[in-house]
């Protein structure tokens, strides 16, 4: 099952909700996540965990084009194991592991990149 396509938006949840936030899909009039007003998290937490949640859609996107690159350009040295030279320090192996534990974790895959 997938997510919810996007973009989303954060809205401000009406007075009579125990919301601070709604986060929906653009016009289609449907939350995929609120964020409680009662919290113990404060004003600019709050907003700031909101826009962060609208965001995972394009975020998502961007780091799985990211990695993509990151592999098509590093395809020579998988290839060619690295020509011999540690693959433990290389920044790029280090960037396409943490980009595709990223990407599994918000698609519950244990799968990765690279």
């Amino acid at each position: 099952m997938s997510h919810t396509p996007g973009p989303w938006r954060k809205l401000n949840a009406p007075e009579s909700s125990n919301d601070a936030y709604w986060i929906e899909p653009d016009d289609r009039g449907t939350i995929v996540a609120s964020i409680q007003l009662n919290s113990e998290r404060g004003y600019d937490e709050r907003t700031a965990n909101a826009r962060l949640i609208a965001a995972a859609p394009e975020l998502l996107a961007a780091c799985q084009s990211l990695v993509d690159y990151l592999v098509e350009s590093h395809q020579d040295e998988f290839n060619n194991d690295h020509y011999g030279d540690n693959p433990d320090g290389c920044t790029y192996c280090q960037a396409i592991h943490e980009g595709g534990s990223a990407i599994a974790k918000a698609i519950g895959s244990g799968a990765t990149n690279g």
